[in-house]
């Protein structure tokens, strides 16, 4: 049984023809060599220019793919997992989050890339804002009952001093 799991898990994370003919054929190599992922000047040469990096990981633009992105882990462990943890927020709420077309194999909770839908970054603090409320309507109302009921109760309690809250009423 576990021969039959080990061929089946392998046949599941390779790479098909038609995937490495969608994506490009920087992906079958990688499937063949993954390390090359954490070759820098190879992804970029092959895959696309590099677009954003963070503490977990770098994001490159992927040639000809506009609405693509290719994510990769850096070297540690705990990188993979952000990988990993993305792929499962997808997998469970895939109308909020970036949809997750391809992954390198999974090792435990560690993957070292993928290919996600690539979205727009919200940077500026009014148009998140913004993009709460069209999103979640009923956040408005619940903003504007905690200033109208709990506000002033919080008022009474520290006997008039002004109490100051993060959340800006639009």
């Amino acid at each position: 049984m576990k021969l039959i799991m080990e061929n089946w898990n392998k046949y599941l994370s390779e790479i098909s023809d038609s995937e490495i003919k969608h994506f490009g054929p920087a992906f079958g190599e990688l499937s063949k060599n993954p390390q090359l992922a954490q070759d820098n000047e190879w992804v970029e040469e092959n895959i696309g220019p590099l677009i954003g990096k963070g503490a977990f990981r770098r994001v490159y633009q992927i040639k000809n793919r506009n609405d693509l992105v290719f994510k990769v882990a850096n070297a540690d462990r705990r990188s993979g997992h952000m990988n990993w943890s993305e792929k499962q927020i997808f997998n469970k709420f895939p109308q909020w989050f970036p949809k997750i077309y391809l992954t390198a194999e999974e090792k435990g909770q560690s993957i070292n890339w993928l290919i996600a839908e690539k979205v727009e970054v919200v940077n500026n603090k009014d148009d998140y804002e913004q993009l709460l409320i069209a999103n979640f309507p009923s956040l408005l109302s619940t903003i504007k009952l905690i200033e109208n009921t709990i506000v002033p109760l919080l008022m009474k309690y520290k006997k008039g001093q002004p109490w100051s809250h993060p959340v800006k009423i639009l």
